[in-house]
């Protein structure tokens, strides 16, 4: 079962290239009715860990990272991946990142500890995030990251203050809100004016004159990040544009910027018009690349000729369609002309659908499954727990398993204990073999850090 992508079409608008779109399967099929994730059937996982279960491909996963890396083959001292944890974060996956030689885009002290674990190395990680903590910032320091990527004033002489004390320089680029409109889901988009990320492209130089007139700082970088869930790279292009301008104006200060760093933000499909047997249409990650570096380091915009070093922060697009939401129906029930299907996973284990609306394509592991109208939902007490709303799903009966694809980022990060519902285990798949890679929660786990009265 090969799982590695085939280049394919390119789309075109007024002559110009927005997007490569690229073929590639999931790794999923079917084999005698039974679905199979890599080579391994969904019911012996089931069998083994129960239901909800997190599955992860290893190969599908470690096969975007290596589109990426094909990206940067020949720059590879001028381009940088730093992994968008906040995707998914589980040690094991990390691990496969440090081992392809990312470093990593965090946003909290928590997932600097996960770096460290998984052995990713510091001087590769990217600090984001708009309420940076002093505890977080000193953490940050002492483990020698690559880059703060500042998001307001406030935080900047908040670094300023706490390198000073401890003797030491850091070293900051300023994220610039280019107030482009990258057309998705607005929860997701992160580069409007009215987001609560970055500095206003009005304020941008005022900021780095305060910045390089602070003790304890080091500028290094501009940067953006205009959103998630991005399917063609025109948005790219536009906030580029914007943001090598500036930069111009502000080495006309003096202040030298020898790095910019896009963000993530690169998209998946979703399998909303696809068999599962279909390929899928996806924007290439190694031509999303080659793109950046032109329009950065060799466009027409870049009068200065300055090759200057790119950082990626990828997430969705590397972990998205590696991942994989196992559940089993409990009942059927039909109220007036709406058929349930209650399963045991709910939106404390998947909320991107109650959050964001999003779609998930269901598959059923019996493949002989019909299909019907209605509604996967969760036992949680709320009218907004539901996986798949008001679409044709499988005519799943009780005690069928069915598997929600596409929810390897913000799937099981995003989990909670509402409704006291432990967390599902994760597991990860290579070829015909899977291992436990977290233990699925107890009752127990969930009150432990509660004070129980003697």
């Amino acid at each position: 079962m090969l799982f590695y992508p085939t280049i394919g079409k390119i789309r075109r608008n007024c002559n110009r290239t927005f997007s490569i779109l690229m073929k590639e399967h999931l790794p999923v099929s079917y084999s005698k009715d039974h679905l199979f994730i890599e080579d391994v059937s969904v019911a012996d996982l089931v069998q083994a860990y129960g239901t909800p279960l997190y599955a992860y491909s290893a190969s599908y996963f470690e096969s975007r990272l290596d589109l990426y890396n094909r990206g940067r083959e020949g720059l590879e001292e001028q381009i940088q991946f730093c992994y968008g944890m906040k995707a998914s974060s589980n040690l094991e996956l990390l691990r496969l990142v440090a081992a392809r030689n990312w470093g990593a885009d965090i946003v909290s002290g928590g997932e600097l500890f996960r770096c460290q674990k998984a052995g990713i190395d510091p001087g590769k990680i990217v600090f984001s995030g708009v309420g940076k903590t002093e505890s977080e910032i000193a953490y940050a320091l002492e483990a020698g990251i690559h880059l703060f990527s500042v998001e307001s004033p406030s935080e900047l002489r908040t670094i300023s203050r706490i390198a000073t004390q401890k003797g030491t320089i850091a070293p900051v680029g300023i994220r610039i809100n280019p107030d482009v409109d990258p057309g998705t889901h607005p929860y997701i988009s992160t580069g409007l004016k009215e987001n609560k990320f970055g500095i206003g492209h009005s304020h941008a130089l005022e900021i780095y004159r305060e910045a390089a007139s602070l003790p304890g700082i080091r500028i290094k970088a501009a940067g953006f990040h205009i959103g998630s869930q991005l399917l063609d790279f025109s948005s790219y292009e536009e906030a580029a544009g914007r943001l090598l301008a500036l930069v111009h104006e502000i080495e006309d200060l003096g202040i030298s910027i020898d790095e910019i760093d896009v963000g993530g933000g690169l998209g998946i499909d979703y399998l909303q018009n696809h068999d599962l047997n279909e390929p899928l249409d996806t924007p290439d990650p190694a031509a999303f690349v080659r793109q950046m570096w032109h329009w950065i380091n060799e466009s027409d915009a870049n009068r200065s000729r300055k090759l200057r070093r790119i950082t990626f922060e990828p997430g969705r697009s590397v972990a998205g369609n590696a991942g994989f939401l196992i559940t089993r129906v409990l009942y059927r029930k039909r109220n007036e002309d709406r058929q349930f299907f209650i399963c045991d996973a709910a939106m404390n284990d998947l909320l991107r659908p109650s959050l964001y609306q999003a779609y998930h394509r269901v598959i059923p592991e019996n493949a002989s499954r019909s299909d019907t109208f209605g509604d996967l939902v969760g036992p949680v007490c709320e009218s907004g727990d539901f996986l798949a709303k008001g679409r044709n799903l499988p005519d799943l009966q009780e005690g069928d398993v069915a598997v929600l694809a596409s929810a390897g980022a913000y799937g099981f990060i995003m989990g909670s204990n509402y409704n006291s519902r432990p967390r599902s285990a994760e597991v990860l798949i290579r070829g015909n073999s899977h291992k436990l890679i977290r233990k699925r929660e107890t009752y127990e786990q969930i009150i432990e850090n509660e004070l129980i009265r003697d």
